[in-house]
């Protein structure tokens, strides 16, 4: 056996490795000052410049601030909106001892390179609000209001109270801007319901289908332990959708059918066909850029629309009775089949609409 040997030249490299680079922007929502008892909101912008991915493992802390400490308190702060961060829902952050941690919790933490960015939001609580008032108050308005009756302070007083009512609201807005979003990813569909209390931060109804319900159940789970207590969650359900969407029923009235189908120049019957191409012509004649000089045109032609829309929905709920009725009967209606507009089936006639619920906030 013999023994071989093999010279390798290797030439030289320079290697660049980029390391990630993360930079914080803080701002707070009232310019650097504020009225007596309105709090303010510190917006804190985690931003990611260079070519590499910032990875942040489960565990591994984001961001540390030391936040002020002289008289002062904080809520719970929380993410608000982020671009290019793949597990932003696990960026946990939270106070202790004054200084705001934000780690990787539950899962790893990626933020994108050059775009990647997250917000967080620190807010002064609604019990430092309060007590800021107690504790201020008397050096700025203590002695307007020391030795005078109720009534001659009433002005005063109310201010107060505004201010108190100002920096709860306040709070409340930014719990919502955290847990309503929250929510939304877990259901087909959520509406924002009124408050029904000053100590209730939000009020919602969720569509879930059968396995959105385990989901919430997690979801609601997380923000208890995120929130450490502080706030109470009360799940009501399942219910059936009707948060959702309003039915209005409607008796038309005779007079005003009467009067749309004449403003079209419509005879005692129309189909929809008929109906449709009447408000066009009459449209393309009234239109106010058709008649620039004529100040009456715009009315005229809002008139003409409403009536439009109104003999549109008689119309379209007489179709569907009719529609019912064949199903019943095993026929079929003919689409082009005439609308009567006589005093005795406009009277026999209910107007229906379904009509999604607006979102209050």
């Amino acid at each position: 056996m013999q023994a071989t040997s093999a010279s390798f030249d290797v030439e030289s490299d320079t290697v660049a490795v980029a390391a990630p680079d993360l930079t914080v922007t803080k701002a707070n929502d009232v310019g650097g000052a504020t009225n007596l008892g309105k709090g303010w909101d510190w917006t804190l912008t985690v931003a990611k410049s260079g070519q590499a991915d910032a990875t942040f493992s489960d565990g591994q802390t984001i961001q540390v601030d030391h936040l002020p400490n002289t008289a002062i308190s904080y809520g719970a702060p929380f993410v608000g909106s982020t671009s290019d961060v793949t597990n932003w829902a696990n960026i946990s952050c939270g106070i202790v001892a004054q200084t705001l941690t934000c780690s990787a919790s539950g899962a790893d933490v990626t933020i994108g390179a050059s775009t990647g960015t997250f917000t967080h939001q620190v807010s002064e609580n609604e019990e430092q609000a309060v007590a800021r008032i107690q504790r201020i108050a008397p050096a700025s308005v203590g002695k307007t209001l020391a030795g005078r009756p109720p009534d001659e302070t009433v002005i005063e007083r109310v201010a107060i109270g505004q201010m108190v009512q100002a920096a709860l609201e306040q709070r409340r807005d930014g719990l919502r801007g955290c847990l309503i979003p929250s929510l939304r990813e877990v259901a087909l569909d959520l509406v924002v319901n009124p408050l029904m209390g000053d100590s209730m931060v939000a009020n919602v109804a969720l569509l879930l289908d059968r396995a959105g319900r385990e989901a919430l159940d997690r979801r609601l789970e997380a923000l208890d332990e995120e929130f450490e207590g502080r706030l109470t969650f009360r799940r009501v359900g399942p219910l059936p959708p009707y948060s959702f969407a309003t039915v209005e029923v409607e008796v038309p009235s005779f007079e005003a059918i009467d009067e749309g189908r004449r403003r079209l120049g419509l005879g005692e019957a129309a189909t929809p066909g008929e109906i449709k191409r009447a408000y066009h012509r009459l449209a393309g004649q009234l239109h106010p850029d058709h008649n620039p000089d004529d100040p009456e045109a715009e009315a005229r032609m809002t008139e003409l629309t409403q009536a439009y829309e109104l003999l549109t929905a008689y119309a379209e709920n007489l179709q569907r009775i009719r529609g019912a009725e064949d199903r019943q009967s095993e026929t079929c209606t003919e689409p082009s089949r005439s609308i009567r507009f006589s005093q005795e089936a406009v009277e026999r006639t209910l107007l229906t609409a379904i009509r999604r619920q607006e979102v209050v906030a």
